[in-house]
Parts: C-alpha cells; sequence; structure tokens
C-alpha cells in the first residue's frame, strides 16, 4: 500500500486576509429567504448568522465568525480553500477565530490554507478528506483539537 505524504506548513508573520476585498458585504436585510452560491468572492448572506464566501461558510457569532464547512452544493467543493482570518460583514469586521468539527466531511479539497487570525482547529475538522495533501497553518493558531485529521491518510 502507497502512504501519501501531508504537508503541514507554517505561515510566518503574514497578517493580511488576502481575500480581504472580497470579503465584505454590507446589507440592511435581516434574513434572506432563500441559500444561493455566488462565485465571484464575495460575502453572500444565507440567513443573518451565515455567509458565504467562495463556497466556504461561516456562522457569525457575538463577535466573531467560525468556519462552519463548504456549501454542499458547490462545485467548489475540490481543489485549493482558503479559509479567511477576518470578515467585513455590515459594516463592521469580525476576526474568524475557529474551525467546527467535521468541515471538510465528503468534501475533497486538496490544498487548504488558514489565514493568520484563526487559533482552533477544533476536533475532526479534516476528517476523511482523503486528498488532502497540503495544509497552511497561521502563526495565530493556539489550540488544535484531537483526531483532525483522522481517516485522512
Amino acid at each position: 500500500m502507497r502512504k501519501k505524504n501531508l504537508i503541514v506548513t507554517l505561515m510566518m508573520g503574514l497578517s493580511v486576509c488576502l481575500c480581504c476585498s472580497s470579503c465584505s458585504h454590507d446589507s440592511d436585510d435581516e434574513e434572506l429567504e432563500a441559500a444561493y452560491y455566488d462565485d465571484t468572492n464575495k460575502v453572500v448572506e444565507i440567513t443573518s448568522k451565515i455567509v458565504e464566501i467562495s463556497g466556504i461558510r461561516y456562522e457569525l457569532f457575538d463577535d466573531h465568525f467560525e468556519m462552519m464547512g463548504l456549501n454542499r452544493n458547490s462545485t467548489l467543493r475540490s481543489g485549493k480553500k482558503t479559509i479567511c482570518g477576518k470578515i467585513h460583514f455590515r459594516g463592521k469586521d469580525y476576526p474568524v477565530t475557529a474551525i467546527q468539527p467535521f468541515i471538510s466531511r465528503g468534501n475533497y479539497f486538496t490544498q487548504l490554507t488558514i489565514q493568520e487570525g484563526v487559533t482552533t482547529i477544533m476536533n475532526n475538522a479534516f476528517y476523511e478528506n482523503t486528498s488532502l495533501t497540503t495544509i497552511t497553518l497561521p502563526e495565530s493558531i493556539t489550540e488544535i483539537s484531537y483526531n483532525i485529521f483522522f481517516g485522512c491518510i
């Protein structure tokens, strides 16, 4: 059986959100009726607490967002993905502080970059993503929970 390598790289000194120009959305709408996908890298408001950027969904809490998974209907579930470190939403900047459990189950992206600002990767985050070969972590990561790569190799 051939084993594959999973490369994990720590980014040094990267403190800008590479998608900041596209990680913003201003809206007075409290709730949108239907979920929809916009492939232009703009923030798409799914509900008053959930937004989507390039097929990646984020959940808004009081003072921060957490990455909650990928759009199951998105054609962008494979290839390279970037998790934002901050999101400009409704006139305010919010940090993205965590990656929730089981975000990649059934999603087979090959490369993942997590931007500066994210501090926590929760348990089983990349569960059974057998296509994942490269992940780049920022210096801001302070907590990595158990089994984050379970079933990847």
